[in-house]
């Protein structure tokens, strides 16, 4: 987790987040040598790109790039940005111990 924050800090990634409608659409817009769209419905997790079924198309046609980059545009203007470090701070980085105590006690009683 740590390392997770650590880079999402370091001002080389943004994190924003869609609130006025559900967004459930999912496109990987890759530009490395060639520009392409891969688009299906695949989860950008470990077991969305190897175990699960899924079913997913891959496009290089730049008419088709560029549909699919003015789509995710759409929504990137759209969305706010969100401060996905601090979820991740709250949640898994390590806490006082004497607060983890309180807690328990809280819980339990």
């Amino acid at each position: 987790a740590e390392r997770l924050v650590a880079w999402l800090e370091s001002g080389k990634v943004d994190v924003r987040r869609l609130q006025t409608r559900f967004l459930h659409g999912k496109a990987f817009l890759v530009g490395t040598f060639k520009h392409g769209v891969v688009a299906g419905s695949s989860n950008f997790t470990r077991a969305g790109l190897t175990t699960n079924a899924e079913l997913n198309l891959g496009n290089y046609n730049p008419q088709t790039v560029e549909q699919v980059q003015d789509w995710y545009d759409e929504y990137w203007d759209e969305a706010e940005p969100y401060d996905l470090a601090e979820v991740f701070k709250q949640r898994f980085l390590p806490h006082d111990p004497q607060l983890i105590y309180l807690r328990m006690l809280w819980e339990r009683y």
